[in-house]
């Protein structure tokens, strides 16, 4: 296919001629974010929108494909057609590579696209990648994740989705989202375009296979912490601090807290000037019941990963938000054949002496009573069949036609990769009995196509 580079096409679908979807069911709003960033025509879910871009050195574009995981960054120039907008990235200070730990194995990769400035005037964004989800054969575990956080009032990225062109070849359906750097966060936590007071970031990976990112406090020495600097990546080091080591200290003074507190006998109002103070707690409750519900894998519940903490300094307060949802709604076991069950019951348990923030909620009466109110809450409010299935359904018909064509063009580029998982499994559906909290279990399911719960009382 060919593409007129530069010209701006003002049809209801670009220059492509596919059914024109109905806008997204609305999903309501149950509380407001505190930390919000804008979601703009880029930004629009409702469409698939499209990159095209333009590489000269077609010798190292093959070797990008062909080796992805040599990290090989090529510069391009290009545009961005959206239903609403036309946005050229002519600069030549773009640049587009390969992400992704795991993903590198498949054949379809994923990208990450960056600016050499502080953001492109035009674009307003710095780096965001593009996500191709290659063990997600529905494409929609993130989408849907990300768009139920915004409705719980907890930060998080902005994502939609996107066809790709490289030199008019055709690169298959992606889902592209902010990147949690600098930018971004000065966006989402503090006033934009205004000079600000950056924190510390701080993400939670595996350290050599091993989810044992901890809160536990040793004490106020970085060193005294086995592999911090590998168990937490420092995303920014902070306006203050001129190194990672001295922006992890800010974290430990966190841990301090957290551990050298009793939060079994503290009392409300004790407890609201010795956490709420200095953390978002109200956020977090959140997140731990969307882990719940969404049955994150890869989370803060089970395996200690996939979530940030962002110290903001004029507040003097801490939050914890998440990132990267492909292991939500149901997660692949290789075990007797490959399954997609998640059983709630195996994750962390919340008497867990190793975590300390768990051991807050889980042991102190007021927190408790406060979660499990939050988690029922979310379930009749949002999280339901009468609300979530018309939803997905929605969205599943936003991307069925770009899907689908991508599934029969089978355009991946990588050849030396060895997993390949694209093919689409049946849905299944089962009952989800109540746990011993009274809650719907996540001993669910799945599927590549999309878990559908009957919730129901026992």
């Amino acid at each position: 296919m060919n593409i007129t580079s530069g010209k701006s096409y003002n049809t209801p679908n670009e220059f492509f001629q596919r059914p024109t979807p109905k806008e997204v069911n609305f999903l309501p709003e149950i509380w407001e974010n505190p930390y919000n960033t804008r979601d703009d025509d880029v930004f629009d879910i409702n469409n698939v929108n499209t990159f095209y871009l333009t590489v000269e050195n077609a010798t190292q574009l093959e070797l990008m494909n062909q080796f992805p995981h040599h990290d090989i960054k090529i510069r391009f120039t290009g545009d961005f057609y959206s239903t609403h907008k036309y946005i050229p990235l002519s600069e030549e200070d773009w640049q587009i590579s390969i992400t992704g730990n795991y993903s590198r194995m498949f054949t379809k990769q994923s990208f990450k696209i960056s600016y050499k400035g502080e953001e492109d005037p035009k674009f307003e964004l710095k780096k965001f990648k593009l996500k191709g989800f290659p063990n997600d054969a529905t494409m929609l575990r993130e989408p849907i994740s990300v768009e139920l956080l915004k409705k719980v009032g907890i930060p998080t990225y902005r994502g939609a989705f996107s066809r790709l062109y490289i030199n008019n070849d055709y690169y298959g359906l992606y889902y592209y989202e902010d990147t949690m750097e600098k930018v971004y966060i000065k966006n989402l936590f503090h006033s934009k375009g205004k000079k600000s007071n950056i924190g510390p970031l701080f993400q939670a990976i595996p350290y050599m296979g091993n989810y044992n990112a901890s809160l536990n406090y040793i004490d106020d020495q970085a060193l005294s912490y086995p592999n911090w600097n590998q168990t937490w990546d420092c995303k920014i080091n902070g306006t203050e601090y001129g190194s990672k080591e001295e922006s992890f200290t800010s974290l430990i003074n966190f841990m301090k807290k957290l551990n050298q507190t009793d939060f079994t006998t503290i009392n409300e109002n004790e407890l609201l000037h010795s956490v709420y103070d200095v953390f978002e707690l109200d956020i977090f409750i959140r997140l731990l019941a969307m882990d719940y519900l969404l049955g994150r894998f890869h989370g803060y519940w089970r395996n200690p990963s996939n979530f940030l903490i962002y110290y903001h300094p004029p507040l003097k307060r801490y939050v914890i938000f998440p990132v990267d949802f492909t292991s939500s709604l149901g997660y692949k076991y290789d075990k007797n054949g490959y399954t997609y069950k998640t059983e709630f019951n195996e994750w962390r348990l919340s008497e867990n002496p190793n975590d300390p923030l768990l051991n807050i909620v889980m042991n102190n009466s007021y927190l408790y009573d406060l979660f499990t109110k939050t988690v029922k809450l979310i379930i009749v409010n949002l999280f339901n069949s009468e609300i979530l299935f018309p939803f997905i359904d929605s969205l599943r018909d936003v991307i069925k036609f770009d899907l689908e064509m991508e599934r029969r063009k089978k355009p991946y580029h990588s050849k030396t990769s060895v997993i390949e998982q694209t093919e689409i499994k049946q849905t299944k559906v089962e009952n989800v009995e109540e746990d011993a909290n009274g809650f719907p279990s996540n001993s669910t399911i799945d599927t590549t196509i999309i878990i559908k719960k009957i919730l129901h009382s026992t």
